[in-house]
């Protein structure tokens, strides 16, 4: 049976948000800044994230609860670099979100991973793309989306290591419910840590994968007894040809699928080859990307991955051990990298495993149109041997990519796939959102839209300006009083915003900060939601701050014979001595002993502030270079260099 697509759905911010800047009288004004523009919204099944991403390499992105009531929690970063977890309640039917971090690295490698914890809590994990921290929050009422706890932060990398990328829980309930994180260590390590308290306190890492001068890829799963699963690859197939492999943990062993020993997991890492090899890249001379590992009810693992001949020919695979041998099978062509930007030609559409029952795939592939993907879903009923498929989305306007199945969701339940669709131009500039086979109510929370007061506002370094935040129901436009907003900066053209402070809403909902910037600075007030009111953040306010600027002048200081060239030197720099290139300055003189100055030359500055004039002394010159300001930059002039020629000797019969 096909599954068709419902009506579009639009998308309903949560809560309006302004901000406005007080400035002095005489101060200019310019375009509003604004923030990355979502995708526009597909024909799809229903919007479970504006401007939602992720990667693959962080799981579970979303997992299913059964208590206090049967609850789906989704985790994923957007484009304004978010961390934001959903819920959907399937008895209700209704969709919230929270904001876990409100800014953060605008990078998909970013995206959180979920733990579902016996008493219905549930904790999500997240780090920065080579991040230094681990951070982690925790709800404090089970099947409560609103009720997550503070940020901890784990730095237990691998000795020697201070960087690290992913983040995927594991829960062995035959360990007494111990935890097992894995993530990645500095560059070339698969490292883990483990909690016996919940999440509390964590032990010292230790590397479970390692290949010496490259970077292997990593994903995991549990029998949800004593044993993990994992598929590997020796490294990035951008960078060699990458081979594929199996090994499981248990009971601090390492083992292959058929249960031979490989070795002690307190004894190190073994070579990423004392695996059981799926894909040999040597052998074949194309190179092998892992998408998914899974358990049937066999405890038999299950893996689909992704070989890549070329950017634009990739292809899926999907490899099963029978209890006796793996069988390894080609099912689909991929169609070619997602990523429009030619840096990463290895991002496949996606394809994932039901983790319920591994004899379903969900995969993205090509359609009619080769720059559009949809989502299919495959069944095997014979371990891969023969296959039938349904679509899942189709006929869509936009491509649709990386679909995932929540981890512990009953079969038929709403919401079995979830995945990205919009523009994928590159890692850090994904212009997605996430869709799921489900239709979504907002429950109580209340619409709006984001407002921006004013920008463009210019201030002199260090001068106080007031920001004004407000929070509004959009309805009626009337203000909420006693929330706590905070104001967020970054430079103009970066992406990372940063916490500047907090301030409470008065009655009006208007909260006021005070800044004194010493550099152009944008700014944003952010709304991290509540039972009523999802997450907001207002558009980029820019406060331009005026840079003063120094003109260093520098000439000859040997004696110059009258009539003789002199180069005259001057350097145009910032107050903190950074030159500033590509700005037009003027060469002033007078006869020394005058008050008068004559314009005498104009010349453009180097990239490096450098500005060299080239005159003729005739007589004693007074000289000055100037710079009339631009932009953002003040005037300025140099001080006065003073040159006085030298006859020339008498020559001939005394």
């Amino acid at each position: 049976m096909t599954l068709t697509r419902c009506r579009s759905l639009a998308l309903a911010l949560l809560a309006a948000l302004a901000v406005a800047v007080t400035v002095p009288a005489d101060s200019a004004a310019a375009e509003d800044g604004a923030p990355l523009p979502l995708a526009a919204d597909a024909s799809v099944q229903g919007v479970l994230g504006a401007g939602g991403a992720w990667c693959w390499f962080s799981d579970p992105r979303s997992v299913h609860v059964v208590s206090p009531t049967p609850r789906t929690f989704t985790g994923w970063i957007d484009s304004n670099g978010r961390i934001v977890v959903s819920a959907y309640d399937h008895e209700t039917r209704a969709l919230k979100h929270v904001t876990v971090m409100s800014f953060f690295v605008v990078d998909d490698h970013n995206n959180p991973s979920l733990l579902a914890h016996p008493d219905g809590n549930v904790s999500v994990f997240w780090s920065g793309h080579n991040g230094t921290t681990i951070w982690i929050r925790t709800t404090t009422r089970p099947g409560d989306i609103t009720s997550f706890g503070a940020v901890r932060a784990l730095r237990n990398f691998a000795p020697g290591d201070r960087v690290t990328t992913y983040t995927n829980p594991v829960r062995l309930p035959g360990e007494s419910g111990r935890i097992y994180l894995f993530f990645r260590s500095g560059h070339t390590h698969q490292a883990f840590v483990t909690s016996d308290d919940e999440g509390v306190t964590w032990s010292d890492a230790r590397v479970l994968v390692e290949q010496p001068g490259h970077r292997p890829y990593v994903k995991y799963d549990s029998d949800g007894d004593r044993t993990i699963a994992f598929a590997y690859t020796d490294g990035h197939p951008d960078e060699i040809r990458s081979s594929l492999y199996y090994s499981a943990m248990r009971d601090g062993q390492l083992l292959r699928a058929d249960g031979a020993t490989i070795g002690r997991v307190d004894d190190g890492p073994p070579a990423p080859g004392g695996g059981d090899l799926l894909w040999d890249a040597k052998a074949t001379g194309v190179s092998a990307w892992v998408h998914d590992v899974a358990l049937d009810a066999n405890r038999w693992p299950v893996v689909v991955f992704a070989t890549l001949r070329s950017a634009t020919d990739h292809r899926y695979h999907y490899a099963r051990y029978d209890g006796t041998a793996w069988r390894v099978q080609e099912i689909a062509l991929a169609g070619g990298s997602i990523a429009s930007d030619s840096r990463e030609p290895s991002y496949s559409a996606g394809i994932t495993l039901d983790h319920e029952d591994p004899s379903t795939v969900y995969l993205a592939r090509p359609s009619a149109d080769p720059t559009v993907a949809e989502i299919e879903r495959w069944r095997t009923p014979d371990a891969g041997a023969s296959w039938t498929a349904e679509a899942i989305t189709q006929n869509s306007p936009v491509t649709n990519v990386r679909p995932i199945s929540p981890r512990g969701l009953p079969d038929g339940a709403p919401l079995q796939a979830v995945w990205m669709f919009g523009a994928y131009p590159y890692f850090t500039t994904f212009r997605t959102s996430l869709s799921g086979l489900a239709s979504y109510t907002r429950g109580t929370q209340a619409a709006s839209a984001l407002q921006v007061g004013a920008s463009g506002t210019v201030t002199r370094p260090g001068n106080p300006v007031r920001l004004t935040g407000r929070l509004v129901d959009p309805a009626t436009d009337a203000g909420l009083e006693g929330r706590e907003l905070t104001l967020v900066s970054r430079v103009p053209g970066l992406t990372t915003w940063h916490r500047v402070e907090e301030a409470r809403t008065d009655v009006d909902g208007t909260a006021f900060v005070d800044v004194a910037p010493t550099r152009s600075t944008e700014y944003a007030f952010d709304w991290p939601g509540d039972d009523s009111l999802a997450e907001s953040r207002s558009p980029a306010a820019l406060l331009s701050v005026l840079q003063p600027t120094a003109v260093r002048i520098s000439g000859p200081t040997a004696p110059v014979m009258l009539g003789s060239p002199i180069s005259i030197h001057a350097r145009l720099v910032r107050s903190t001595g950074t030159p500033i290139g590509g700005q037009l300055t003027t060469l002033y003189g007078r006869r020394t002993g005058t008050l008068a100055w004559t314009t005498l030359a104009t010349r453009s500055s180097a990239a490096d502030g450098l500005v060299t004039f080239r005159r003729l002394l005739q007589q004693p010159t007074d000289y000055r270079v100037g710079f009339a300001g631009q932009g953002t930059l003040l005037p300025s002039t140099s001080g006065a260099l003073t040159r006085r020629p030298v006859a020339p000797p008498i020559s001939g019969p005394v």
